[in-house]
């Protein structure tokens, strides 16, 4: 799965059973931060959160590709060490990887593969089993979690995601533009993936959680059914695709857009006064200029060389004024400013308009300069996350946690699958409220008393515990 790539969508149409293989272990991007450089260890702890990141991002992309009329699978799953030399994937791993894939909503899991590869550069790899023995401590974990998730099969077969309250919106020709670098800076495709996890997982970290819609497969009344959208690095779209989001604001929608919103026509056209003339009435701005900005921190990880004086911006903060004065924005690639007309102005660079919102029929359309998802991925940017839940909070979205606990469900008839997460390295306990259930049951672990209508859990470091609700 690769975040912006619209073909999946297409895809899944084809079949009756849409999915991903997943291997976690190595999930890095070379952008991150954490990303370990040669002869430097890296943590246990940076590569767990890498490693749900992953997993989650790619089924949550696929559970939405493959649309509610298509089974969802995890296959291949990854069962052993990738080839000779990695890590032995151990029980947590095991464990760890099979919940947080049941909690974006796959419906198959297929392991990959019983007993090690035997041949070539895959040899002595990806194995539940080694090549003699009948059993492993991953092995062992994986047939107990099979059991339990058995144990529930219409739930985790039949048991929906909730529809988020954000979606995030992908789209096919942009994907094209990106990938035929329809400018000269390199690397478009990678700059739009990277913008993409960073929001995703600047949002999954508080507990927002987030679909995935393609511009040419959603219809209209289907993007009404979301408080938020988000549009990431735009550069290459279509008067459609501002046709549906005029629609989709006026009607009462809120939109978020990056940089740049249809610079260029899906063929790669260039747009007089450098923004589409529906970008330019739904944000109610005009484009003053754009120009490359420099990293916080070196060596730089994405910015060329800097050729001609003046060619990059200095590294610099985006200051929130008005309603979001207080926040700030750490800016990535690029820094867009604009002349506004009807809109009103969020962030500054120095002294000019960088962020606007604009009242649009209904709703509300927010555009920022930058792209966003960079800073918090690639330096940890709280503040660039904290910006971003403050312009959520305006359209009503809040997190979805129980205590300190990211929560996420998966719905059937009779009950309930409730994933609780503790991503962080301190134990968490909370009292969780769970007065519309007669039962409680830990997945692994049996019945949990309810006390007054609340059950007291708790959630060891980088773990997930699953709860299973009865009405």
């Amino acid at each position: 799965v690769t975040p912006g790539r619209g073909c999946d969508w297409r895809w899944a149409k084809e079949v009756d059973v849409f999915g991903s293989s997943c291997y976690p272990t190595g999930a890095f991007h070379e952008w991150d931060a954490g990303y370990p450089s040669p002869g430097q260890s890296v943590s246990r702890e940076e590569c767990i959160r890498q490693e749900v990141l992953f997993i989650t991002l790619m089924y949550d992309y696929v559970r939405c590709a493959a649309g509610p009329k298509r089974l969802v699978a995890a296959a291949e799953f990854q069962g052993g060490p990738k080839r000779w030399l990695g890590r032995v994937s151990s029980p947590d791993d095991i464990r760890r990887w099979m919940l947080a894939a049941l909690s974006s909503g796959i419906q198959e899991l297929y392991f990959w593969n019983l007993r090690s590869e035997i041949f070539w550069d895959e040899a002595y790899g990806f194995g539940l089993l080694g090549s003699r023995g009948d059993s492993t401590a991953r092995a062992r974990e994986a047939g107990r979690l099979a059991k339990s998730i058995n144990r529930h099969a219409e739930l985790f077969h039949s048991g929906r995601v909730p529809k988020a309250d954000v979606a995030i919106l992908i789209n096919e020709d942009l994907w094209h533009f990106m990938q035929a670098r329809g400018v000269r800076e390199e690397n478009l495709g990678s700059h739009l993936s990277y913008t993409i996890r960073g929001i995703y997982k600047m949002l999954w970290d508080a507990g927002v959680w987030v679909d995935f819609v393609e511009a040419n497969e959603i219809a209209p009344e289907d993007l009404s059914g979301y408080k938020l959208i988000i549009l990431p690095f735009p550069l290459a779209m279509d008067d459609d695709v501002f046709d549906l989001l005029k629609n989709y604001v006026s009607s009462g929608g809120v939109l978020l857009s990056e940089a740049c919103p249809g610079r260029h026509d899906r063929f790669g056209f260039a747009r007089p006064g450098g923004l589409a003339s529906g970008a330019e009435e739904l944000f109610g701005v005009e484009h003053r200029s754009v120009q490359l900005c420099h990293e916080p921190r070196q060596p730089p990880r994405w910015t060329p060389l800097e050729l001609s004086y003046g060619q990059i911006r200095p590294a610099v903060r985006l200051r929130g004024v008005g309603s979001f004065t207080g926040h700030s924005v750490l800016p990535s690639l690029c820094i867009e400013t604009f002349t506004v007309k009807d809109s009103t102005p969020i962030l500054l660079c120095e002294d000019q308009i960088t962020g606007v919102v604009n009242d649009f029929g209904r709703g509300k359309a927010y555009l920022i300069g930058t792209l966003l998802g960079h800073a918090y991925t690639a330096f940890n940017d709280s503040a660039t996350q904290e910006f971003l839940l403050a312009l959520l909070n305006t359209a009503g979205i809040q997190p979805e946690l129980c205590g300190r606990f990211p929560r996420r469900r998966r719905i059937s008839r009779e009950c309930e699958a409730w994933f609780l997460f503790n991503m962080t390295s301190q134990n968490i306990i909370e009292h969780v409220k769970v007065e519309k259930f007669s039962r409680v049951e830990d997945l692994l672990g049996g019945t949990m008393n309810i006390k007054s209508g609340t059950i007291k859990i708790r959630v060891d470091p980088y773990e997930i515990r699953c709860l299973i609700m009865e009405r």
